[in-house]
């Protein structure tokens, strides 16, 4: 043990930030060869203190989660080059191939920096949250063991809601939100200001069974401004449906083609026919529909919010630029660097929006700049240079 224990430390001490958490490149966030996946919640829990969920999960079944260490640390801001080592009292597991967790931690005006360590490669990665935000989240949704830690859950989950307030109320809409409108647009597609309530739906035990498609915000008091939001879908993140194939073809396809597409509805023939019409032959067409719907799926795993991944402006730029070369993130903003396949390179930037809905929603800063590689791109994915 004590062997162990000075390993561990002596890896630690290798890894040392060094940097500000601003300067680091979290690419790796929207990376789908990392080797595990991360979450880190942070709810609402009394007044003066917060409650943090995270779960980490490896994406190789053959790994090993002992290999994994989780360290936590805070900084003054993300421009301290140094943070301070925490040892919170927690609830903690080690499962065959996961960790859960679950700590509380007092308000203040701090950034938490959880870094993920590998024993065997002596690498780390950081992952961070202010510790106060304007809009927290009421508590944490599981799904079993498995925290719902990108927003949405399949249609027939057993949910649990874990939190202090006893008393909850689940608000169900129904409404289909637009995706977003291209990086070079003048402005977005509006949204209503207000969403109507499709049904109100009494949660007893902390447990609920969502029975239809749509959004969800689970709230003790509803005229709060802080809830808990999550999608649910009966084909999602990975599209399986051919009707739910057709509407992320929206950034890539011409008027005239996108009309065909939802003309044809269900008819896989016609819906086949225009897409090798789109990129010239057969072959073309499934490297095509592979590689696109990779992109659209992992947009709805990284980037879900109020409404699915890829209609949102993250998840949007993902689809059409694919994974970012850099990835910088602040309190307010994560700007987004790609050396293109044009040899030329190109920033987004991303401000924070917080809602009721989503503490973490973003939404990009749109430039008339963007117009040109933005069609050249779009040209090459149509071309299936991607």
């Amino acid at each position: 043990m004590k062997h162990t224990l000075l390993f561990y430390l002596l890896i630690c001490g290798s890894l040392v930030l060094g940097q500000p958490l601003q300067n680091i490149n979290y690419n790796y966030h929207y990376d789908p060869s990392l080797p595990f996946s991360f979450a880190m919640k942070v709810a609402h829990y009394s007044k003066d203190s917060l409650s943090v969920s995270y779960q980490l999960t490896l994406s190789d079944s053959s790994a090993r989660i002992e290999d994994y260490q989780i360290s936590w640390e805070q900084y003054s801001s993300v421009s301290s080059k140094e943070g301070l080592l925490i040892y919170p009292a927690h609830n903690f597991q080690r499962l065959k191939g996961r960790i859960n967790g679950l700590f509380k931690l007092a308000v203040t005006d701090d950034v938490l920096a959880a870094k993920i360590i590998s024993l065997s490669t002596k690498t780390a990665w950081y992952y961070f949250k202010p510790i106060q935000l304007n809009t927290y989240n009421e508590g944490h949704v599981y799904a079993g063991q498995k925290l719902v830690d990108q927003g949405y859950a399949s249609l027939g989950s057993r949910l649990q809601f874990k939190a202090v307030t006893p008393t909850f109320k689940a608000l169900y809409y129904s409404e289909n939100f637009p995706p977003a409108t291209p990086a070079f647009a003048e402005a977005q597609t509006p949204v209503s200001a207000t969403l109507s309530i499709d049904s109100v739906i009494n949660i007893s035990g902390n447990e609920i069974q969502p029975t239809a498609n749509g959004l969800y915000l689970i709230q003790s008091d509803t005229s709060a401004a802080r809830g808990t939001a999550f999608l649910i879908s009966d084909d999602y993140p990975k599209f399986r449906k051919l009707e739910n194939l057709i509407d992320p073809l929206t950034y890539i396809t011409t008027k005239n083609e996108f009309d065909r597409l939802k003309n044809a509805k269900s008819d896989k023939k016609t819906f086949d026919k225009i897409i090798i019409g789109i990129t010239g032959n057969t072959e073309r067409a499934k490297y095509f529909m592979k590689n696109y719907y990779r992109r659209v799926e992992l947009a709805n795993r990284y980037f879900t919010s109020y409404k699915e991944g890829w209609k949102t402006d993250r998840g949007m730029i993902y689809i059409i630029f694919g994974l970012p070369t850099y990835v910088y993130k602040f309190y307010d903003r994560e700007v987004w660097e790609y050396n293109t396949l044009l040899n030329e390179k190109i920033s987004f930037t991303f401000v924070r929006s917080s809602s009721i809905f989503d503490p973490d929603n973003f939404v990009l800063v749109r430039k008339k700049s963007y117009t040109d590689p933005w069609l050249q791109t779009v040209d090459l994915i149509r071309y299936t240079r991607f």
